[in-house]
């Protein structure tokens, strides 16, 4: 059988790369239906139907396949009507050249009108799109634009599946349904515009529901109240620029929730009182230039939250007190001048958690008391000029903590006697011209520093005496008149 134009459909589509340079957000353009499009017909809540423009193609292998649950009849457009039992595959072959299609379409194709209602008896309770029809062998998109559905005993919808997808679909609307999870329900629809999501109140897992819906530019206010799981929920909505204010008071994960929204420009005042992970959560959403005081104090995890929003120019004192692990939280955000004194005192990782603020000149006096994990937390700092006294009594990793910090002059004298590793920790410090620490006993780095004699003396000075430890200097200009015996003298090996 051939399937010329289904399968030269591949999912491997280009993902937009975010850069350094922020776009300028178009506003968002109305969806049209296009006026030689078929009708669909007004449902309502008392309703049990489902109906679908489906495309029908000049190519001899266009198929439609799909499983409905309970017993059920199937109009298909063309004439033709087929009767199944609850979980049968429905499956049809449409004729280009059949007389009962709709006429061609101004996009070159024909159309049919699928309507899918339960037999006598029989309630419609799940609509599974995601099926593969026989004789295809490759991945596919099926060919629905627009549809409507409706059922009060509809527990199970979506489009997805690994075998096929519907990337031609550009309109959805639900009237009614009794769904509790929309997992994936619109997972890779590149073509969706407009949905009306009328009556989601039972729904509990919107996970993956817009995941790569990249034509997607506003959402409607629907219902998610009773949601606990939105991770990847509008994961890659690159085109999205404004979200309702959701109800998501019974949110508990909101991983990845907007994560690449590249177009997002502002979020309302959410409700996120329940939640404890907000891993990635904004992450890529490069236009985004504030945020509000979003309720966080039941937060544990808050990793790669809004790491790589490149427009974000202040944030506001989040309650932090519960989050164990923020990793990454602020990386990259260029454009961030100020943070404020969050509560770090539970935090045991903040690696690489202010990474790449170019513009952030000066930082509080965190609590970093159990953290144990600061592994580059300051790395490229490229405006960072001075660094409080923290207290590092519980750090064991603290690598490249200050590495690349160009603007740095001087940083307190700080207790390392617990740390095991600093590699490079000072490293291109162009401008440091002091740096000395206290009880350190692992290999440090301050190579390409600003660093006088008298500064590496009074550095190898305040060393301890350990076993084959090294201190590397070279790129200070101090290091052709320094005394790097004061350093060797306690077993120190001195580079540079």
């Amino acid at each position: 059988m051939s399937t010329n134009r289904l399968s030269s459909l591949t999912l491997s589509s280009k993902k937009l790369t975010p850069s350094s340079v922020t776009p300028t957000p178009t506003p968002p353009t109305p969806w049209v239906r296009p006026i030689d499009w078929l009708a669909l017909p007004v449902l309502t809540d008392t309703d049990q139907q489902f109906t679908g423009l489906y495309q029908v193609t000049d190519d001899d292998s266009c198929a439609c396949a799909f499983i409905a649950a309970g017993a059920y009849t199937v109009d298909w457009g063309d004439g033709t009507t087929d009767n199944y039992t609850t979980g049968a595959t429905a499956e049809h072959f449409y004729t280009y050249s059949n007389v009962n299609l709709g006429a061609v379409t101004s996009g070159g194709w024909k159309q049919a009108l699928v309507t899918i209602t339960p037999q006598a008896g029989s309630n419609l309770t799940s609509l599974n799109f995601g099926v593969r029809a026989t004789g295809f062998n490759t991945v596919y998109s099926t060919g629905w634009v627009d549809v409507v559905v409706a059922s009060a005993f509809l527990t199970s919808f979506g489009f997805y599946s690994t075998l096929v997808v519907a990337r031609n679909l550009e309109k959805a609307t639900i009237v009614k349904d009794n769904l509790t999870t929309a997992w994936a329900m619109f997972y890779d629809c590149v073509s969706l515009q407009s949905v009306e999501l009328l009556d989601l109140s039972s729904l509990t897992d919107a996970s993956y529901m817009f995941y790569d819906c990249y034509s997607l530019q506003t959402v409607p206010l629907f219902n998610l109240s009773a949601v606990t799981n939105a991770t990847y929920m509008l994961n890659s909505c690159y085109s999205l620029q404004t979200v309702p204010l959701f109800d998501l008071s019974s949110l508990t994960n909101a991983s990845h929730m907007f994560n690449s929204c590249y177009s997002l420009q502002s979020v309302p005042l959410f409700d996120l009182s329940s939640v404890t992970n907000a891993s990635s959560m904004f992450y890529n959403c490069i236009t985004l230039p504030s945020v509000p005081l979003f309720d966080l104090s039941s937060l544990t995890v808050a990793s790669y939250m809004f790491q790589n929003c490149y427009s974000l120019q202040s944030v506001p004192l989040f309650d932090l007190s519960a989050v164990t692990y923020m990793g990454y939280m602020f990386q990259y955000c260029h454009s961030l001048h100020t943070v404020p004194l969050f509560n770090l005192s539970a935090v045991g990782h903040t690696d690489f958690m202010l990474s790449g603020c170019r513009s952030l000149q000066s930082v509080p006096l965190f609590d970093l008391g159990a953290a144990t994990y600061i592994y580059g937390m300051f790395y490229d700092c490229y405006s960072l000029q001075s660094v409080p006294l923290f207290d590092l009594g519980a750090a064991n990793e603290a690598s490249y903590m200050f590495q690349g910090c160009y603007s740095l002059q001087t940083v307190p004298t700080f207790n390392l006697s617990s740390v095991a590793n600093v590699t490079g920790m000072f490293n291109n410090c162009y401008s440091l011209s002091s740096g000395v620490v206290n009880n350190i006993s692992t290999s440090i780095g301050y190579m390409n520093c600003r660093l006088s004699a008298t500064a590496l003396n009074d550095i190898y000075t305040a060393l301890p005496t350990v076993v084959g430890k090294t201190i590397t200097v070279s790129g200070n200009w101090g290091v052709a008149t320094d005394d790097p015996t004061i350093a060797t003298a306690k077993g120190w090996t001195v580079t540079g």
